[in-house]
């Protein structure tokens, strides 16, 4: 009878502990299902006539819906494609301890297809959010500190 005491309590333990992990919600997994669904990065504007695609229309929803802790957590999703709309997100919000997470992703070698205008490309994971990165800290109007700026620009950006 003890060991059967103590084996539940080591189940519900452990069944606390799985509970109390941080999830994603509902409404941001079905947006996150869509986007990996889709499987492209799009930009606003594409095509000949600059057209919003549906899926960066999802993608905005994504940053709107999501808090910085979900977006830190997709950025180690399975799928590439939303690996690469969770930092965009995070670079749009002004995140400041991106840092880590760019760190982390520096060899992220997944191939994924993008779409800006009317040029269709294929890059890493890590390429694609090393521009991105870039990109942001070369804004005027960025409101990165200037450390994580500096730290930024250490990381090797590609040109």
């Amino acid at each position: 009878m003890k060991m059967h005491n103590i084996l539940m309590v080591f189940v519900l333990m452990i069944s606390s502990l799985c509970s109390a992990q941080e999830t994603v919600a509902t409404p941001v997994s079905t947006l996150v299902n869509k986007l990996a669904k889709e499987n492209i990065v799009m930009g606003s504007a594409i095509g000949d006539g600059g057209s919003t695609p549906t899926q960066y229309k999802t993608y905005t929803k994504l940053k709107a819906a999501a808090t910085p802790n979900e977006l830190v957590m997709l950025t180690n999703h399975t799928n590439g494609v939303v690996r690469c709309y969770a930092f965009w997100a995070l670079y749009e919000t002004n995140y400041t301890a991106i840092i880590p997470q760019l760190k982390a992703h520096l060899n992220d070698d997944e191939i994924i297809k993008t779409q800006f205008g009317c040029m269709i490309e294929r890059e890493t994971v890590a390429n694609f959010i090393l521009r991105r990165a870039k990109s942001y800290i070369t804004y005027e109007d960025c409101t990165l500190p200037n450390n994580t700026k500096e730290a930024i620009k250490l990381l090797q950006l590609p040109e």
